[in-house]
């Protein structure tokens, strides 16, 4: 195509704006608005069926889903941070209060989801209820969800939220709340089960005591009867307070560790029966710091033993040394839990516990060591007194420790009785459920913003599937990308003319279905600038695509400019130009061709001025063959000297040779391209085959383009236009709504 043509069309400023819009040629990945728009708006149908098709699924899921109702019990949880024992308690007071209290926010949602709590819960609520509010025998996964309740000034809290699903608003309430019931329960059973256990091993120690102490009274009273020695001096009875001080530190320390002891023993059976078995001997002792951490925990608790023989336990210089064994114990617990996540990655409540009962017994063993040292010490003090007031010292020492030993065990027993009868669980309901208003699920908002994108994603996939599927060519723009070039003309779709068929126009009115011929003349005329132009070939890929109604009103533009032209249907298979001018088919051009008449008698006159015309004539079923002749070649010359311009309404080039023929013959060859009627692949071949043969193509007319846009039609088109009311042709080129007559004008 002729490269000046393209840039003089672009260029025209008489273009409307919206013709402008339509001969622009998108590059690279740029996307143009405008042709977005047109693919939504051709593809509108189909997207609305898409849409509607989605939004009817979300219907009639929300329809048909069943409701489901959700209830929520608030339970508060112990604190762990805020349980502590006595510090004048032995050992077994705090090693109980870590068994029954100190279990973390996280370890009580482990143990209230675990499937005992729930099949016991299910069994309260019965058989029946469960497949009312389930439509199943056994609960499903989504039916409960346990999590910690959070704030925006606080992350975690002590509450914890269990929440309920099911199908029966009364059930959800009742499950949420005999979830927690039963996880009070259980709780309670286990504290007691503790607190007897220890209550029942205090008791036994306290017989013990009991025993030793009654001994140790008697053989004090026969070694003063036996020696007459009623009473010491204030240094002998100092050295005895000292030393059973340190007796009493060490017989509590001693406790605790066998408490300890056995809590870890018992605890690390528990955790091999589930497979996840530590031994604490030899794995916490593989740790440098949990082993440098002993070392300072042993000093420390010597230092302690020595101060104890000097102040009192409630002095100030004591409780600095007791503040720094707590935080040196806390660093030992730390270590100890870093070891245990490395071992064991599961989750498991019982190594919190665990991990206390090791921590706890290895500062026993070095609290018991630091005590012996010091008592050791004490004793080779004593050593240098004489026999008889070491003996007394030890005597009276045994007693005061026994008898102290009896008080402490006799008041933790009380206190173990006490605490059986009047055990409270960790956990207490501070909200229960109630039965839901509404259903938490289908919910018609979310559901219908969900289906709504869906449906909104389906349409413009459907629509972008169909555009890719499309074999038809359905806009100017993608006929701008095939051939490479902007097209001549852009002629509208004729739908708003009022004609059956209206192929003619008056070119003198104003409409744009006439300026796109007058466009299309000048392109043509600004063609002959560079080389003559006197015989067009008009062409189309396929059927049916408008190449002799282009031919027949290009040859009216031509006519209104002043020239001579000639129309000739070189169509001999399906000749159509007769009828659209209204002439008879014979004789025509084919019994020109085989020497059956003159040139003067095919030649007629149409009802346009300077317009004339040259039927095909009866059917050729060689036409590529006569088309070949010399005869014919002669004939278009000699037309070409009688006439301004010859334009040849030829057959389609799709599955036929006769336009390669033709385009030997011609000065040009225009290329008729219809909107949603040609097909994309014939496009191609059509353009690769005229290419072959090297047709001079000057061009392509875009026709049928709908061009439904206000301010085009309302472009100086329209009521101001006068028409002949007997005129066919001047009634079919008006648009439709646009027809005023001259009496209705005068009115």
């Amino acid at each position: 195509m002729n490269k000046e043509n393209k840039s003089l069309v672009v260029s025209n400023n008489s273009l409307p704006v919206e013709m402008k819009e339509a001969y622009y040629v998108p590059t690279g990945d740029h996307v143009e608005i405008g042709l977005i728009w047109r693919i939504l708006r051709r593809r509108w149908l189909l997207m609305l069926v898409s849409l509607l098709v989605v939004l009817g699924i979300g219907v009639i899921y929300q329809l048909t889903k069943r409701p489901v109702y959700e209830a929520t019990t608030l339970l508060m949880v112990a604190n762990p941070q805020s349980v502590a024992a006595n510090s004048n308690d032995v050992g077994l007071m705090s090693d109980l209060l870590a068994t029954t209290k100190n279990r973390s926010v996280e370890s009580q949602i482990l143990l209230l989801t675990t499937p005992e709590i729930m099949n016991e819960a299910v069994r309260a609520l019965g058989p029946d209820k469960i497949h009312d509010g389930f439509n199943a025998d056994e609960l499903p996964s989504w039916a409960v969800d346990v999590e910690p309740m959070t704030t925006k000034a606080k992350k975690d809290t002590d509450v914890i939220s269990v929440s309920a699903r099911a199908y029966d608003r009364n059930i959800a309430a009742l499950l949420a709340n005999q979830i927690c019931v039963e996880y009070i329960n259980r709780d309670l059973s286990s504290s007691n089960a503790a607190t007897k256990q220890a209550g029942d091993y205090v008791s036994s120690e306290l017989k013990s005591v009991e025993t030793k102490l009654a001994d140790a009274r008697k053989k004090l009273a026969d070694f003063k009867r036996a020696t007459k020695l009623v009473a010491a001096d204030e240094q002998i009875r100092g050295m005895a307070v000292n030393e059973l001080s340190l007796e009493m530190e060490r017989d509590k320390a001693n406790v605790e560790l066998a408490s300890a002891g056995n809590q870890a023993n018992t605890l690390n059976t528990k955790l091999k029966e589930q497979g996840t078995e530590i031994q604490a001997s030899s794995t916490f002792q593989m740790s440098p710091q949990y082993q440098d951490s002993m070392v300072a925990v042993s000093k420390l608790y010597a230092q302690r033993a020595s101060l104890i023989q000097e102040y009192k336990p409630d002095s100030k210089e004591v409780k600095q040394i007791d503040a720094q064994i707590a935080e040196t114990e806390r660093q030992m617990k730390k270590f100890g839990d870093s070891i245990v996540a490395a071992k064991v990655r599961a989750r498991n409540p019982i190594l919190d516990t665990f991990v206390n009962a090791v921590v706890n017994k290895s500062a026993a063993t070095a609290k018991v060591g630091a005590l012996n040292k010091a008592i050791v010490e004490r004793n080779k003090e004593l050593a240098k007194l004489p026999e008889e007031e070491r003996n007394a010292i030890h005597l009276t020492q045994e007693v005061t420790t026994l008898e102290r030993t009896y008080y402490t065990l006799s008041d933790s027993y009380y206190h173990l009785k006490i605490n059986e009868k009047s055990q409270i669980s960790n956990a207490r309901v501070v909200s229960s459920a109630l039965p839901p208003p509404r259903p938490v699920e289908p919910n018609p908002i979310k559901n219908g913003v969900i289906f709504l994108l869906l449906g909104l994603m389906a349409s413009t996939g459907a629509a972008l599937l169909a555009e890719r599927l499309d074999r038809k060519v359905r806009d100017d723009v993608l006929v701008a990308e095939i051939t490479g070039e902007p097209p001549l003309a852009i002629v509208p779709e004729r739908k708003a003319l009022k004609s059956k068929t209206p192929k003619a126009i008056v070119v003198a009115q104003k409409n744009a279905f006439a300026e796109a011929f007058k466009m299309l003349r000048n392109a043509i005329a600004f063609n002959a600038l560079d080389r003559p132009m006197k015989l067009l070939a008009v062409t189309s890929p396929g059927r049916g695509e408008g190449k002799s109604t282009i031919s027949m009103n290009l040859a009216t533009a031509m006519a209104t400019a002043g020239k001579r032209v000639l129309i000739v249907d070189c169509d001999f298979r399906r000749p159509s130009m007769h009828k659209y001018l209204g002439l008879d088919n014979e004789p025509g051009l084919s019994k020109l061709l085989k020497g059956l008449t003159t040139l003067d008698k095919v030649v007629v006159s149409t009802k346009t001025e300077n317009v004339y015309c040259i039927p095909a004539g009866e059917y050729i079923p060689n036409a590529s063959e006569v088309l070949q002749t010399e005869l014919i070649h002669q004939l278009f010359i000699e037309l070409s000297e009688q006439y301004d311009f010859v334009i040849l309404d030829c057959p389609p080039c799709q599955g036929l040779s006769d336009m390669q023929i033709i385009s030997h013959i011609v000065d040009g060859v225009l290329l008729v391209v219809s909107i949603n009627q040609s097909i994309r692949r014939s496009l191609y071949d059509t353009l690769f085959s005229l290419k072959q043969v090297g047709a001079p193509v000057i061009g392509y007319v875009v026709n049928r383009l709908e061009l439904k846009r206000t301010s085009y039609w309302s472009y100086g088109y329209g009521d101001e236009v006068d028409y002949d009311p007997g005129s066919e042709n001047s009634q079919a080129a008006l648009p439709a709504g646009r027809v005023k007559s001259k009496t209705n004008k005068k009115k």
